[in-house]
């Protein structure tokens, strides 16, 4: 028999669809061809367009919200600046049909903002292009934490070239304060954690834990950078360091054997600090989803140099990635920061594939040699 919806199967429906997303906490919105929203959900009208109920936003533009916003305060220009950006974005999705990842910012009602936003095509039955489907997650704090941690170094690197005479007078001191900050920020994280562990829930408690991993890499690249006067390090070190630091992040029920390759490739100052972030996503990526409980894990790590390219390659015996990972669908922040460091840092490319599990491949410009291990 032919399953037949009636106009009460489509009401409940639609009433169930609202449910589910107004209380995801994600934004979630859909565009017509001209910018209109045809959809939105509870969070997109608060946190972004401070419009009382999605019915208010139906048939008009990210724009209008924004121009209404700016002009309730003229007298600030900084009062609401998100809008230009969410339009240039919809517009390159529009002309590629192909989703693309966007980090869209600005002040909504006088405050800060940053989204990590993915936006995808929509097409109708017949595969026409209607307009875009897009989602979006705040991601502030996690943005403000790493330019901190961005600008620390910096001015770190920046303290340590002012003056050549005192040298080494002042590594020794820069190298002791960016220790302590270090530590000190850690400290921090830990402390926030304790104070917050009522009020956290688990994937809460885990982005926590996953910042204090990544400030310990730093850290660890700092420490050999400072032990090795910013001369060159070798990867191979800095993999067993990196890797050694999170070994205490495996459960007891689970084993995890690692294999590093010995290789003579060394990294500058700012490759060293790029590839201590990425050791630890892939790594502690690892401990969360490949091992398994009573399972012994393998993971392998080569590295490799070929007319003035590094290579590295990490793999493991897990399950693998998801299949809407391997199609660029979705990422954890983990995969999305290895992706951005390896481009943006790195000048390099990722190649993430399923081979006997999960199998990522990064390459990017070396030039810098080791002579001993």
């Amino acid at each position: 028999m032919e399953n037949v919806f009636n106009e009460k199967d489509f009401g409940n429906l639609y009433s169930m669809l609202r449910h589910i997303t107004d209380n995801v906490p994600d934004l979630l919105w859909s565009k017509d061809l001209e910018g209109r929203f045809t959809f939105v959900n509870k969070a997109t009208c608060e946190f972004l367009l401070n419009a009382h109920k999605p019915e208010e936003v139906i048939g008009k533009t990210g724009m209008y919200f924004a121009k209404k916003e700016r002009a309730k305060h003229p007298e600030n220009n900084e009062w609401y600046t998100f809008g230009e950006i969410c339009v240039d974005s919809d517009k390159i999705v529009l002309e590629t049909g192909e989703p693309g990842r966007f980090d869209e910012y600005g002040n909504v009602s006088g405050k800060y903002l940053c989204l990590e936003v993915l936006k995808v095509p929509l097409f109708d039955d017949n595969g026409k292009l209607i307009g875009t489907v897009g989602s979006a997650r705040d991601v502030t704090e996690q943005k403000r934490i790493e330019k901190r941690l961005e600008d620390l170094l910096q001015q770190t690197e920046a303290d340590a070239k002012a003056d050549v005479e005192t040298k080494e007078i002042l590594l020794r001191e820069i190298n002791h304060r960016v220790k302590n900050n270090l530590s000190s920020f850690i400290g921090m994280l830990y402390a926030e954690k304790k104070q917050s562990r009522r009020n956290l829930n688990e994937a809460q408690m885990e982005h926590v834990d996953s910042l204090i991993n990544r400030v310990k890499g730093i850290s660890i690249a700092h420490e050999l950078l400072s032990r090795s006067r910013w001369a060159p390090i070798s990867l191979f070190t800095l993999s067993e360091k990196i890797v050694h630091s999170l070994n205490h992040l495996i459960p007891v029920d689970r084993f995890i054997k690692t294999k590093i390759t010995p290789s003579a490739v060394s990294l500058d100052t700012d490759q060293t600090h790029s590839m201590a972030v990425v050791i630890n996503e892939l790594f502690s990526n690892c401990i969360k989803h490949a091992a398994g409980a009573g399972e012994e894990t393998e993971v392998s790590i080569e590295i490799k140099e070929k007319k003035g390219k590094i290579t590295y390659i990490y793999s493991d015996n897990g399950p693998g990635f998801p299949e809407e990972v391997l199609n660029s669908e979705s990422y954890n922040v983990g995969l999305y920061l290895v992706k951005n460091i390896v481009r943006q840092n790195l000048m390099g490319t990722v190649k993430i594939e399923n081979k006997d599990g999960a199998r990522v491949i990064i390459q990017f410009p070396g030039g810098v040699k080791f002579e001993e291990l």
